[in-house]
């Protein structure tokens, strides 16, 4: 009877134990972001064009249509190396592939520099990609 007691006993911490650890694991994994929020606004729309920014090694990508609406039917949105995070089939900027992600919009035209005769100048643009996936082209 002692050692049931003492089992009952060990089994009830151990369970307690387990369950004060898979509480805040869980609520952890969440509050970073394990398959919650994406920041930025969605978009999805199908490559028309890519130009390079050559002074600011990037790309400047037009899509259309470009989705959700009310947003401008078409338009260019910024592809950054080393920012951007790119799923899918890679196949970033190639003209008649579908793209699907989220981008934080710009305020002024300072992401894509292009290289003239002169001097870089800025292209305007809708804003920078979050994340992006790609379909096979």
């Amino acid at each position: 009877m002692i050692v049931l007691n003492f089992l009952k006993k060990k089994i009830v911490l151990l369970l307690l134990a387990v369950f004060i650890w898979v509480i805040p694991v869980n609520s952890f994994a969440f509050s970073i972001g394990a398959g919650g929020f994406v920041p930025g606004l969605p978009f999805g729309g199908l490559v028309i064009f890519t130009l390079p920014c050559t002074c600011s090694a990037n790309l400047w990508i037009w899509f259309a249509p470009l989705a959700p609406l009310p947003l401008p039917p078409t338009g260019p949105l910024i592809y950054q190396p080393g920012y951007t995070t790119l799923y899918g089939d890679f196949a970033i900027g190639i003209p008649t592939t579908w793209h699907l992600g989220s981008y934080t919009p710009i305020v002024g035209n300072g992401v894509c520099w292009i290289e003239t005769a002169v001097a870089c100048v800025p292209l305007p643009n809708l804003g920078l990609m979050n994340k992006v996936g790609t379909g096979l082209p």
